[in-house]
This record gives structure tokens, C-alpha cells and sequence, in this order.
């Protein structure tokens, strides 16, 4: 996936459902996300990005948060790295909420 210099969190989120040929209205869908306008603006850098659906797409196109907010590979921090990790491989709904919870309340987010 070539993005050019400057690319935005929207340009790299639009990058990723094109390179796996997926309409906003199939992401919308997937990721339970109210109306194919909120996809677009997120692309568009309209509105930002929940940390909810942030790892949604970490997870879904394997790639890190630090990929997707900043266009690095890593994060230089192993523990936000291990965190997000963690957080993906939850499989009980009420248990990722709570954590979620507890992600959104940290500074580096």
C-alpha cells in the first residue's frame, strides 16, 4: 500500500477497506458504525476516529494503531503494543467493553 508524504489517518483507514475491496457500507456495516456519512467523514478527516473503532481496524487489516494514527510501524512503547494485542484477542463482549473503558481513559489515547 503506497501512500504519499502526509498522509492523513483518513487517507491510511480509506487505503486499507480499498485494498481489500470493501465499500464504506460494508466497513459501516461490519464494524456496526451508524451510517455510511460517519465512515466517509472519518475518511475525510471530518470527524475522528473513536479508540473502539481505531482497533477494530487494527485488528481486522493486522496492522498497528501507530500504523493507522501516525504512518509508523511501531509504537516504540512494547506495552501499548501488548495492550492493543491483548485487547484484540478478547472474545467476551462485557469484558472488552470494560477494558475498552479503561484504554480510552489512559493519556496516550
Amino acid at each position: 500500500m503506497n501512500l504519499a508524504a502526509g498522509a492523513t489517518v483518513g487517507d491510511r483507514i480509506k487505503a486499507l477497506r480499498e485494498s481489500r475491496g470493501l465499500s464504506q457500507k460494508d466497513m459501516s456495516d461490519e464494524f456496526v458504525i451508524t451510517g455510511r456519512s460517519t465512515l466517509a467523514n472519518y475518511e475525510l478527516g471530518l470527524r475522528e476516529i473513536p479508540v473502539s473503532i481505531l482497533l477494530l481496524y487494527s485488528k481486522k487489516f493486522n496492522v498497528s494503531t501507530d500504523w493507522i494514527l501516525k504512518g509508523e510501524t511501531s509504537s516504540g512503547n512494547s506495552e501499548i503494543d501488548e495492550l492493543v494485542r491483548a485487547y484484540s484477542s478478547i472474545n467476551n463482549e462485557v469484558v472488552k467493553k470494560a477494558v475498552l473503558r479503561q484504554i480510552e481513559g489512559l493519556e496516550c489515547f
